[in-house]
């Protein structure tokens, strides 16, 4: 996760999935060195690693988050192919945030959990990464935000 707007009303914070815009890059390039450098039908391999890297980029998915004081919202906007969803939230009634971790198989994927006052626990974004100081520097500038949030109405 990376903060990509920051200020004293608003926190933005988008999921960027490096690993599979990496995947997606390399295919792309192996299928247009295929396609260029060979002759039918071998060249109709590298317009295949084209398709499916074309398809890589447009079915990941894409997560913005946006704390807004002003509003006292939180806007979950998720894009997955050609679905948008967009879900809103009381940033007055997020109780606790957490960095979740999960082993599988030996390896530690990391993620975002919010923890409102009704007893809901909702992750920040559905992917979860093996980066952990991405998603710890994320909850570092989410949990500033709203604790200057907490003490400005405190003292208003």
């Amino acid at each position: 996760m990376k903060v990509i707007q920051a200020n004293t009303v608003r926190l933005v914070v988008k999921e960027n999935l490096l690993g599979l815009r990496l995947i997606s890059a390399c295919t792309t390039l192996i299928g247009f060195y295929i396609f260029i450098s060979f002759e039918p039908p071998v060249d109709l391999f590298g317009g295949l690693c084209i398709a499916i890297a074309s398809l890589i980029n447009v079915l990941s998915p894409n997560e913005i988050c946006t704390f807004d004081k002003t509003l006292d919202c939180l806007t979950l906007h998720q894009i997955r192919g050609l679905k948008q969803r967009t879900k809103h939230y009381p940033i007055s009634q997020i109780r606790e945030l957490s960095l979740q971790k999960v082993q599988i198989f030996g390896t530690a994927f990391y993620q975002i959990q919010l923890q409102f006052t009704s007893g809901e626990v909702l992750p920040l974004t559905q992917s979860m990464t093996t980066d952990c100081k991405r998603p710890r520097e994320a909850l570092e500038n989410i949990q500033k935000f709203l604790i200057c949030s907490t003490r400005a109405s405190l003292k208003s």
